[in-house]
């Protein structure tokens, strides 16, 4: 038996052999009597995909690697359907999104939506300061170079679809997004 007959890759070669000998067999009572001792041993040889009480599956498996010719002896389960077997599965569809990812991450961009949508400017002002200092910390965790503040307030301006424009208070305070490492000790020489 070659490599490419073999249906069911978790039975081996062996199985596949006895399954296509039964085929051969004339006798009725005799072929029930290895049908149901190749079905004890695939559940022996699998047990993890046949479980002590399931029988249909081990039916169903014989019957598929013996190309669903095993029709004259009576089998306690229907015949599985070949067609259902042959169909390929449907398509699925996944969500499309127009807008490209946002690298800092879902809940940030729509803690930039939220405040694109406050009422009290100062308000808004405050909190999308702190927005952008975190975006800064978070860039500096996972990128080795230097963050650049523009690009910040570029990507906060095209998420919030132009309400949150800090150029003109960028330009007057360059300190706007100053962030200082408090983690660093320093170290005095003696």
């Amino acid at each position: 038996m070659s490599e490419a007959k073999i249906v069911l890759r978790e039975y081996g070669a062996n199985v596949h052999r006895l399954a296509q000998n039964l085929l051969t067999i004339t006798d009725k009572d005799q072929k029930k009597q290895y049908a149901a001792a190749l079905i004890e041993l695939m559940k022996r040889i699998n047990p993890k995909n046949l479980g002590n009480n399931d029988n249909h599956r081990a039916w169903d498996h014989l019957h598929i690697i013996t190309g669903f010719q095993l029709t004259d002896i009576e089998c306690p389960f229907p015949m599985p359907n070949q067609e259902v077997l042959s169909e390929k599965p449907k398509k699925i569809d996944y969500p499309k999104r127009p807008e490209k990812q946002f690298m800092y991450g879902q809940n940030v961009k729509k803690a930039i939506l939220a405040i694109a949508q406050m009422k009290d400017k100062e308000q808004q002002k405050k909190e999308s300061i702190q927005c952008m200092k975190f975006m800064k910390q978070l860039h500096q965790k996972w990128h080795s170079s230097q963050c650049n503040d523009i690009s910040i307030l570029t990507q906060i301006k095209n998420t919030s679809e132009g309400v949150l424009d800090f150029f003109p208070d960028y330009e007057n305070n360059r300190a706007l997004l100053n962030i200082k490492n408090q983690n660093k000790k320093k170290w005095k020489k003696k």
